[in-house]
């Protein structure tokens, strides 16, 4: 008995240690999904400033804009697209943590339930086993061992003692 309390409660531990790391999974999903939507907000943010930047700039200095030229040298497009490729940066970094972290917690998963799930079978096989023996010797002790394929007897005694 005490045998399967334990490997049942070493399993329940199992379970709890993986929920766990799951939980660190979704928490670091939820990040790099904030992340993306930082990214995808700035990057919008980015190309419509740089439409309107194209159009005032060509209609007050009418400058090339494929060479730079220009009197103002302090491009705030390329300040602006900075910030949006440390954000791209930062997301990637941030995805690329994810998948390792999913990889390690599946592998970490799988190897825990591989050692631990036979254990819990074993000991709940050995329990089903000295459950049914204990049943078994009520069934001789109270003389109704000849009765073939009972099982459990408890079910029948009334009826056996009503024959009687």
């Amino acid at each position: 008995m005490s045998l399967a309390k334990s490997a049942i409660f070493s399993f329940s531990e199992v379970i709890n240690s993986i929920w766990l790391l799951q939980q660190e999974e979704l928490k670091l999903r939820e990040k790099c999904e904030d992340l993306q939507k930082e990214f995808m907000r700035k990057r919008r943010a980015l190309d419509e400033f740089t439409q309107k930047y194209i159009q005032k700039r060509v209609a007050s200095e009418g400058a090339d804009l494929e060479t730079g030229e220009g009197p103002n040298q302090n491009d705030p497009v390329a300040e602006r697209k900075f910030l949006v490729d440390q954000v791209k940066t930062r997301l990637d970094n941030e995805v690329e943590a994810h998948q390792k972290l999913c990889k390690h917690i599946r592998e970490k998963s799988l190897t825990s339930l591989r050692t631990h799930l036979p254990e819990l079978f074993r000991a709940m096989s050995d329990f089903a086993q000295a459950c049914s023996s204990i049943n078994v010797q009520s069934c001789v002790d109270s003389d109704l061992a000849f009765w073939p394929g009972l099982w459990p007897c408890s079910l029948f005694q009334n009826s056996y003692q009503n024959l009687g």
